[in-house]
């Protein structure tokens, strides 16, 4: 029996939760690379200064709908691939964890898995946080064979997709000259400077989107937290610049997102959005994420076909 694994990092459902999910994040070491005593000191210390001021952020969206798409992915997986495949979703904090969810389907008799992050361009702080779950499980189930998805962000499905996307979303608000610009979690400088590949990938898929729909485009980086120096340019300063350069139509691309979530529906649509209108735009807007796409699906199954 084979198992397919859609890993993404989860999502609190109450302000309870809110603490616990921030608490594991900030202990994972992928996360926060220091000495692991000190990493569990400042999770708590974080953890606990942050929780409440975070969890009103998720009470102004509404809650966030990651794992409401996570489910709809996993139901559409569920349909797309053949007799012999369970389909099931874990998430780095939030349950059930990746390494839990492995061992549950281990005791069902599942000896080959599959996991499939919703991160399309590998990165140290996600992608690497997967495997470090893996290889936890690992060591207590050498027998087993897992199989990791990575990096398919070039792949002629999800391009496809995306595309998909930013043309229905260009007609629907009745777009004349689009400038597209491209906005991802940013990474802080010290991981690009050690070879994380993920800024290249996300250029490199905004290129290739770009020449698709011939548009012309920048990429920029959002979502930056403390006092490390961060992957830029910064979205806010490329919309600036837009604004001088008399740029009137600009589409926001969440290249780095497959599900919405607090960084698409508050960072973006609600202070982003808010900012650029404030400059001055005459049209802008954000492309939004669907639950589910018939191209994503097809895409994931490729995938998952091509690592048997």
């Amino acid at each position: 029996m084979k198992a397919v694994l859609l890993v993404n990092m989860g999502s609190p459902s109450s302000e309870k939760e809110m603490k616990v999910f921030l608490e594991r994040m900030f202990r994972d070491k992928s996360i926060l690379n220091v000495n692991p005593v000190l990493r569990y000191f400042l999770s708590f210390l974080i953890s606990s200064l942050r929780y409440k001021k975070s969890w009103r952020k998720y009470q102004v969206i509404g809650g966030s709908p990651l794992i409401q798409s996570m489910n709809a992915i996993r139901a559409g997986m569920e349909k797309s691939l053949p007799e012999g495949f369970i389909v099931q979703c874990a998430f780095s904090y939030s349950e059930p964890g990746i390494g839990r969810a492995l061992q549950s389907l281990s005791t069902k008799g599942v000896t080959d898995f599959i996991v499939l992050p919703m991160y399309p361009h590998n990165c140290f702080s996600t992608s690497g946080s997967i495997v470090s779950s893996i290889e936890w499980f690992k060591k207590k189930n050498a027998g087993c064979s897992i199989k990791i998805i990575s990096n398919y962000f070039a792949s002629p499905g999800f391009i496809s997709y995306w595309e998909d996307l930013i043309k229905k979303h260009i007609a629907g608000n009745n777009y004349s000259d689009p400038y597209l610009l491209f906005s991802a979690h940013s990474v802080p400088e010290y991981q690009v400077a050690n070879g994380d590949t993920y800024t290249s990938h996300i250029a490199e898929n905004a290129r290739l989107l770009a020449e698709k729909l011939q548009l012309g485009f920048s990429v920029g980086y959002q979502s930056k937290i403390g006092r490390l120096k961060w992957f830029g340019p910064d979205t806010y300063s490329i919309l600036r610049d837009l604004h001088r350069q008399k740029v009137e139509q600009v589409v926001i691309v969440p290249i780095s997102f497959v599900n919405e979530n607090l960084e698409t529906l508050y960072d973006i649509d609600l202070e982003m959005l808010t900012f650029a209108r404030k400059l001055g735009f005459k049209q802008i807007s954000r492309v939004t994420l669907p639950h589910s796409h018939q191209l994503l699906t097809n895409t994931f199954k490729e995938l998952i076909f091509n690592k048997l």
